[in-house]
């Protein structure tokens, strides 16, 4: 990491459907969070991970993306009080690869900022099965907030986190 970057927290959960980062300083010029995880459902090829701020989902997110998801590619948009739009994260179904992950980073920019916070999403996921399948995107945001991001929220919207998971997230000065 550039010397930049500074270690607020991490989390390996090998349990539980979420993950949350408190008391994030003030001391920042922006965030990034780095997610390699994995869920324990059973169905299906993917699940859903949603990311939210300060424990309130009466703030929409406003996102535009585009994505790939097994061959098939599209737009998203809207507005939802679900999170950072839709992430993927693979599951334990036995048609995905043993002991793959999802990655995912968010970076959220200006998070201390009095008006509504900009962030932006990047995910992977991949299969090497036959199958072949995968699901990748990215997605730009915006959390209709004025307050500083003091906490962040991560979870699964099927089954829980495995062992081997992990969650960073990063501070990052402008100087």
């Amino acid at each position: 990491m550039p010397s930049t970057y500074s270690l607020i927290a991490s989390a390996t959960p090998t349990t539980g459907t979420s993950v949350s980062f408190t008391s994030i300083p003030d001391t920042y010029t922006d965030l990034v969070l780095k997610i390699s995880a994995r869920s324990n459902y059973t169905s299906g090829y993917i699940t859903t991970l949603y990311v939210g701020f300060n424990n309130n989902s009466s703030n929409l997110f406003s996102y535009l993306g585009m994505y790939a998801l097994g061959g098939t590619l599209g737009l998203l948009s809207g507005a939802g009080g679900n999170g950072a739009g839709d992430l993927y994260m693979p599951t334990e179904n036995s048609n995905i690869t043993s002991n793959l992950f999802g990655s995912a980073e968010i970076y959220i920019s200006n998070y201390k900022a009095s008006t509504y916070k900009q962030f932006s999403s990047n995910y992977c996921v991949e299969n090497n099965n036959t199958a072949n399948y995968y699901a990748l995107g990215t997605t730009s945001s915006a959390f209709g907030s004025t307050s500083t991001v003091s906490s962040i929220e991560v979870y699964l919207g099927d089954g829980n986190f495995v062992s081997g998971s992990s969650l960073y997230l990063y501070g990052i000065k402008n100087s």
